[in-house]
């Protein structure tokens, strides 16, 4: 998700979209292929033909960026990874004094 959303998280590791290039079918893209009804069937093949590209090529990299954004998958990841985190804290906050 970071390299997803931070411009200088990208730069630092040299490529946009590392998950993308790498062809990773990550939460977000289970999310977008699955779940979301807000990007077409096309949209959703021409996710996964990217995915499996292992395309370094910025452009078609960022394609898939907007795919998943306009899916609702970056919002939705963003949410699970911060109920996450506060049901994380809730357990170590009764074991901590």
């Amino acid at each position: 998700m970071i390299a997803i959303k931070s411009e200088i998280y990208a730069k630092e590791r040299g490529i946009v979209g590392e998950d993308i290039h790498e062809g990773k079918r990550t939460l977000m893209v289970s999310y977008a292929y699955y779940k979301s009804d807000t990007i077409t069937k096309e949209e959703k093949e021409r996710l996964l033909e990217i995915l499996d590209m292992k395309t370094e090529e910025e452009p078609i990299l960022r394609e898939a960026i907007n795919l998943l954004n306009k899916s609702g998958a970056v919002e939705y990841a963003e949410e699970r990874a911060r109920t996450m985190l506060e049901k994380a804290w809730a357990r170590l906050e009764k074991t901590i004094p």
